[in-house]
C-alpha cells in the first residue's frame, strides 16, 4: 500500500475541518464516515433558499437570510454572500420563493399519543386555553358556568337523545370539581362523558354509567387500587380507576369513524404547528388499533414521520420470560411501515400518574 503523504493528509484534514467547523457546513446528520467521505469528493448541486429571516436557534448566529440545501440536508447558513463563499466552486442555484417569509426549524413531538389525540381532538373541546384548529379556533372556557352552558349547547345540537356527547379539556383546578350530578342536569338521557384536560380522569353522567353497565357491584369488583381511584357517586374515575372502567365505556368514546377523523385532525394540527417528526412512548399493543392509526399516519400523504416506542411495562406484565419479552418487542417492528416505524432497541419503562392534574403519586422507599 502506498504510504500516505503527511502534507496530503493535513490538507485533507483542514478541508474536512472547514466543512464541519464554524464556517457553516453542517454534517451532524451524516449517517456514516463513508457518507462524509463521499460528500468531500462529490459536489452535487445545492439550492440556496432566501428568506426575510431564518431562525437558526444557534446562539452564535441566531438568524440568517440564506440557507443552502443539498439532497434534503442543510449544508450552510448565513447571508447570501457567506453561503456562496462556503460553497465555493460547488454548483448551486438561488431560490427566492420564501423571500418574504420567516423560516423556522422543524419541531419534534417527542411524547404524544395518536389515539388519545384523535379521540380528544374529535370531541367537543372545552378547555382551559384557546385551541387554534384547522377548522377554526375554539375559545377557552371562562369558568364552570361557561362550561356547563357550552356543554348544554353541544348536547342540544346533537340529533338523537341517545347519541353520546364526549367533551375534553375540563380542569378541576381551574373550574372546581365536576360531578355526575352536574352532568345529569345537562341531560338525564344522553350519555355524557367529560374527559379531563390531563386525559387521566373522566366524569360520567348516570346515562353513560347505565349504558356501560357500570354498577356498584362492578366497581366493587375492581382491584384495590382501581377501587380507590373510582368514585361512583360522583361519576369520577381516574388513573387505574379509569383504566378499569374504560373497557365498559370505550364504545361510547371510540368508533372507527371518530378515530379516523381525529387522526386526520391531529395530523393537520401538528403539521400546521411545524412538527416534522413525532414519537409515541409506549405504543398501544393492539394490532387492530394500530392498523387504524397506520391508515392515516403510515400513508404516503402523511406530511411527517412518526415512531413508536415499545410499551415494555405491559409486555413484562404479560410475559414472565425476558427472552420472550425481547422477541415480542422486536416483532412489533412489522406493525409499522411507510411513514411510521418502531424506534429500534428502545422501550418505555417508567409509568406515572398525570402531573398536569396533580394525580401523580409517590411513596417512600423503605
Amino acid at each position: 500500500m502506498k504510504a500516505i503523504d503527511r502534507r496530503v493528509l493535513m490538507k485533507g484534514g483542514l478541508a474536512a475541518a472547514a466543512l464541519i467547523g464554524p464556517a457553516g457546513r453542517v454534517f451532524g446528520e451524516t449517517s456514516s464516515l463513508s457518507d462524509l467521505g463521499a460528500s468531500l469528493v462529490s459536489s452535487p448541486e445545492a439550492t440556496i433558499y432566501l428568506a426575510r429571516e431564518i431562525v437558526t436557534i444557534d446562539p452564535v448566529r441566531p438568524s440568517a437570510s440564506a440557507v443552502a440545501v443539498v439532497n434534503g440536508r442543510i449544508l450552510a447558513v448565513g447571508s447570501l454572500n457567506d453561503v456562496r463563499l462556503i460553497l465555493g466552486d460547488q454548483p448551486h442555484r438561488v431560490d427566492d420563493r420564501f423571500g418574504d417569509k420567516v423560516i423556522i426549524p422543524g419541531f419534534i413531538a417527542q411524547h404524544d399519543h395518536p389515539v388519545l389525540a384523535a379521540l380528544t381532538m374529535s370531541s367537543d373541546i372545552l378547555s382551559i386555553e384557546d385551541w387554534v384548529l384547522p377548522s377554526g379556533t375554539v375559545r377557552a372556557v371562562k369558568d364552570k358556568r361557561d362550561f356547563i352552558e357550552r356543554l348544554t349547547k353541544a348536547s342540544n345540537a346533537l340529533s338523537g337523545p341517545d347519541e353520546p356527547l364526549v367533551s375534553w379539556g375540563y380542569h378541576p383546578a381551574f373550574y372546581g370539581p365536576l360531578t355526575r350530578e352536574d352532568l345529569d342536569a345537562v341531560s338525564s338521557e344522553r350519555p355524557i362523558l367529560v374527559w379531563a384536560r390531563s386525559c387521566h380522569e373522566m366524569i360520567l353522567n348516570s346515562a353513560a354509567l347505565a349504558a356501560g353497565g357500570v354498577t356498584r357491584a362492578v366497581v366493587d369488583g375492581f382491584d384495590e387500587t382501581s377501587r380507590k381511584q373510582s368514585d361512583l357517586d360522583q361519576g369520577r374515575f381516574w388513573e387505574q380507576g379509569l383504566f378499569a372502567v374504560l373497557p365498559r365505556i370505550a364504545f361510547l368514546v371510540a368508533t372507527p369513524e371518530r378515530l379516523r377523523a381525529g387522526l386526520e385532525l391531529s395530523r393537520d394540527y401538528m403539521h400546521a404547528k411545524g412538527i416534522t417528526f413525532g414519537n409515541e412512548p409506549g405504543g398501544i399493543l393492539s394490532k387492530p388499533v394500530q392498523d387504524g392509526v397506520n391508515a392515516v399516519f403510515s400513508s404516503p400523504d402523511m406530511p411527517f414521520r412518526w415512531s413508536f416506542i415499545v410499551d415494555a411495562k405491559s409486555l413484562v406484565a404479560a410475559h414472565d420470560d425476558e427472552a420472550e419479552v425481547i422477541a415480542r418487542s422486536e416483532a412489533l417492528a412489522s406493525w409499522y411501515g411507510g411513514m411510521t416505524s418502531l424506534a429500534p432497541r428502545q422501550a418505555k419503562l417508567f409509568s406515572d400518574g398525570a402531573i398536569y392534574s396533580q394525580l401523580m403519586q409517590a411513596r417512600a422507599l423503605s
